[in-house]
């Protein structure tokens, strides 16, 4: 597949959303899926990483602006995939019993989700991005992992692991500059990447809101 454009955000984030979310439980906020009070759980024990090639089919419209990833059209996820298919793992995976009227809810944002990590994906395997060359900085020591996560400001996480030492995790922020920061919160989806050559290797974690058992209510956030 020949590389996407840059995918920006502008116009996307900084709109005006309406969602239905249960109501607010100690450690959340109303309007949001965020981060309990105590920290995320550690990352899973480790399991041998096997890369393959990525086979992704997404194309974009021809737009008289900037495209974003709501412009994606998705085929086949960068793990081949169908975008459904990992939507309905994401879903599949939280072990929340989820009350009724929450399943369209998450099942929308485990859609976002997908398409979040497939613009960040192209970004990071597409030679030249700002993402790309901040990651190729780490040196060739490192292990380099792309968290997506249910948590509305940490939709996607770069994850740097080298030998003998903890992770540290580095979010890209509205200015372009890229951040350390902790371990998000509900992560759905964690890509192990090969730069050179291409591979990955692609998780669904398990997961679980206890805010998702409950009634809703309709709220409007930023």
């Amino acid at each position: 597949m020949p590389p996407l454009p840059k995918l920006g955000t502008t116009g996307v984030q900084a709109q005006l959303k309406r969602s239905t979310l249960p109501p607010p439980t100690k450690g959340t906020t109303p309007g949001k899926i965020t981060g309990p009070v105590a920290p995320p759980a550690p990352p899973a024990p480790d399991v041998p990483i096997t890369y393959v090639q990525p086979t992704p089919h997404i194309t974009l419209p021809k737009l008289s602006r900037p495209p974003t990833t709501r412009d994606l059209i998705i085929k086949r996820t960068f793990d081949g995939r169908t975008p459904e298919a990992a939507r309905d793992t994401i879903v599949a995976n939280c072990k929340t019993k989820l009350a009724q009227q929450n399943v369209g809810f998450v099942t929308q944002f485990a859609a976002d989700r997908v398409r979040d990590m497939q613009a960040a994906l192209n970004n990071v395997f597409t030679k030249g991005t700002p993402d790309r060359t901040f990651l190729e900085a780490q040196g060739k020591d490192a292990t380099i992992g792309v968290l997506a996560s249910m948590t509305d400001s940490a939709r996607i996480t770069y994850e740097v692991s080298k030998p003998n030492q903890k992770p540290l995790y580095y979010r890209k922020d509205w200015t372009g500059r890229f951040n350390q920061v902790e371990r998000p919160s509900f992560v759905v989806m964690d890509a192990k990447v090969r730069l050179d050559p291409m591979g990955i290797d692609m998780r669904y974690p398990t997961w679980a809101h206890p805010g998702l058992t409950g009634p809703t209510m309709t709220v409007t956030y930023l």
